[in-house]
């Protein structure tokens, strides 16, 4: 329902969502998603093309990105690796660069694979791949809240969030 009122408040956006199923029951999620898909007021919210659209095919909609057997949204149930910097190469032969090193506990470090994978989709913007870039951190002596803006025990520095606005508000272009 959010993301429904901030497209319909917002037409010209887009809303990338990747999905995957959080339990180690994989079994059933195409089918409880379809169910969504098919009430009314979200029959027309999602783009479930097996392509990476175009900004017109995909305003006003949620792009699916989806981690689980499927058939609707962009296919990325195979070859998800996990911790790490990887490519991923759709079965429609669509290239994805995904950073998730989300056990990485040293921001110092965490920020560095951000930045890195952040100036190599800026360095590259017409090779046809989409570039995923996690921010947050899962696994460590914080919870994610404390690394994304700090607090609890322990000093978490920089803090993902306000380190990734600076280093964004750096950037000329990109």
């Amino acid at each position: 329902n959010d993301c429904l009122r901030f497209l319909s408040e917002n037409p010209s956006e887009i809303i990338v969502m990747l999905m995957n199923a959080a339990t180690s029951s994989v079994e059933g999620v195409q089918e409880k998603f379809d169910d969504y898909v098919a009430q009314e007021k979200y029959r027309n919210l999602f783009y479930l093309g097996a392509r990476i659209p175009t900004l017109q095919q995909s305003q006003s909609k949620i792009v699916l990105l989806r981690r689980f057997s499927g058939c609707s949204g962009i296919d990325l149930s195979h070859g998800w690796k996990v911790d790490e910097t990887f490519a991923l190469t759709t079965p429609e032969n669509q290239i994805f660069e995904i950073e998730d090193q989300y056990k990485e506990h040293d921001t110092h470090k965490k920020m560095a694979a951000v930045e890195s994978s952040i100036n190599r989709a800026i360095q590259t913007p017409n090779d046809g791949v989409m570039h995923i870039t996690y921010n947050s951190i899962s696994q460590g002596g914080h919870t994610p809240y404390q690394y994304c803006w700090g607090g609890g025990l322990g000093k978490v520095e920089p803090m993902m969030n306000p380190g990734l606005t600076e280093f964004l508000q750096r950037k000329q272009k990109g």
